[in-house]
């Protein structure tokens, strides 16, 4: 089943970003094969990262719960708040 994670980060999370930012990027890359997409949100400026949003396929919501708790960025505490929903894709053409 797809999902989709959306963290916001916290107000002056910058620093906590960058600091586990690598990690987080090898943590996801793990789970190449079930990623959909993924990417940082961005200000207005499109430069300053304000949150997270990752498209995965998982086989259940326990095992997205679990991939979640392993995060870098949310073992850091960088997100106000965190959203997991079930997610269904549409691409252009089922439009």
């Amino acid at each position: 089943m797809l999902y989709m994670i959306h963290g916001i980060d916290k107000t002056d999370a910058d620093g906590v970003r960058a600091a586990n930012n690598k990690a987080h990027r090898q943590y996801v890359a793990k789970f190449k094969n079930s990623l959909v997409c993924a990417g940082p949100t961005l200000s207005e400026d499109g430069e300053t990262k304000t949150g997270t949003i990752i498209m995965i396929d998982m086989q259940d919501r326990d095992t997205v719960d679990s991939f979640v708790k392993n995060d870098p960025y949310v073992k850091a505490g960088l997100f106000e708040s965190l959203t997991v929903q079930p997610w269904r894709r549409i691409d252009g053409g089922d439009i």
